[in-house]
């Protein structure tokens, strides 16, 4: 089986770059184990221009690299893109073209029309929200790769029925990570330097989270939460770049907004990690510190909330109530019992996500829709 990877960035702007990059890894791994698999697989990569993403791609991979801009702007530029696209299919001949955007998607499905020999096209969608090519992707595209059921629901359901008509196949497949890896990482870091490094407080019960600082993405309750008195002396960590559309967080002296922190080094300091999120179509930041041990409260609207239970892995809480939240830490720092639980079933649970498995179930994806 022959697979193009299509990046729809040519930098790393968020999870679905990380997460495709990983993916690579994934298989990788599955053509280290060779023995045993139904096929064997040779994979390449197509990168819309020089940058982060390309640099990030292991050596020995073959990449094809060239603009992509929106056919809104560049028309030109955009049918140059598509006339190249069809090259590689004809050079490289996919049997899958797994892309993961909008815009590679138009790009890569239109060109498909104009070779012979016709890749399966696979959207993986990691955006929950509307985009107004979907109509016109969906009757381009052979498979539709979701991060979460609220990924599919929020995005497609007003077109289930270009799904049937139009024999587009879809499947929920979740974010993998490596658990091992990580874990691996936080326990090299020194916790008492990487505070004094970050300007964060010893002796303080430290609740954190990390990601784009942007609209939706709830973390202006940190500056409310920051101001509750609580049973124990806490600090709030707000790790991330600030978006200029959300403007000045403003908390108490308990709320340190340090810019961007590396995971590892956040999850080494951290005790508790709260995601408010009203938007995130998953959160592998919360899966990455629940495979840290760390206890999580994570917001219902966020996609990750679907492969937790509540009180028993996590805290699953109504970001838009603060009283829930601040009810949430506070069980968390009065009872160390229910901190090991919902940690120790986290940490095993996260086992179940790893980027291996994650990579087994989307190759099983292209096989059903080969077959």
């Amino acid at each position: 089986m022959k697979i193009l990877l299509v990046f729809n960035h040519k930098d790393v702007i968020g999870g679905g770059e990380i997460s495709f990059l990983r993916y690579i890894d994934g298989l990788l791994n599955y053509q280290k184990r060779g023995s045993g698999q139904v096929d064997k697989i040779e994979f390449a990569v197509f990168v819309p221009g020089e940058g982060e993403v390309e640099r990030s791609i292991p050596k020995g991979i073959k990449v094809f690299k060239q603009e992509v801009p929106s056919f809104k702007r560049n028309l030109k530029g955009f049918v140059k893109a598509v006339r190249y696209f069809a090259d590689v299919y004809s050079e490289f001949l996919p049997d899958v073209v797994h892309i993961n955007g909008s815009r590679t998607a138009l790009c890569g499905g239109i060109a498909k029309l104009l070779v012979k020999e016709k890749p399966k096209i696979i959207f993986h969608s990691r955006i929950s929200e509307f985009d107004v090519l979907d109509p016109l992707l969906l009757l381009l595209l052979d498979g539709v790769i979701a991060n979460s059921q609220k990924t599919l629901k929020r995005r497609f359901l007003l077109y289930r029925g270009f799904f049937k008509t139009f024999k587009v196949r879809y499947t929920v497949i979740y974010n993998g990570i490596d658990p091992f890896s990580i874990r691996e990482k936080v326990s090299s870091v020194d916790r008492a330097t990487t505070k004094r490094k970050y300007g964060i407080p010893e002796g303080k019960v430290i609740v954190s989270s990390a990601g784009r600082i942007e609209k939706g993405k709830g973390f202006e309750v940190f500056a409310e939460l920051s101001k509750y008195s609580f049973s124990r002396d806490l600090c709030f960590v707000l790790a991330g770049k600030l978006s200029p559309d959300v403007g000045i967080i403003r908390g108490s002296d308990k709320l340190i907004l340090p810019g961007y922190i590396p995971e590892y080094e956040l999850f080494a300091v951290t005790d508790i990690l709260v995601f408010p999120s009203f938007v995130d179509s998953f959160g592998n930041v919360v899966l990455e510190a629940g495979a840290c041990g760390i206890p999580c409260i994570v917001s219902k609207f966020a996609g990750v909330s679907e492969i937790l239970e509540n009180m028993h892995d996590s805290i699953i809480v109504d970001p838009r109530n603060v009283s829930e939240l601040v009810l949430a830490i506070e069980s968390l720092i009065r009872s160390d019992e229910l901190r090991r639980k919902i940690s120790a079933n986290f940490y095993k649970k996260s086992e179940l996500f790893s980027i291996d498995k994650h990579t087994e179930k989307v190759i099983e994806f292209y096989r059903n829709l080969l077959s």
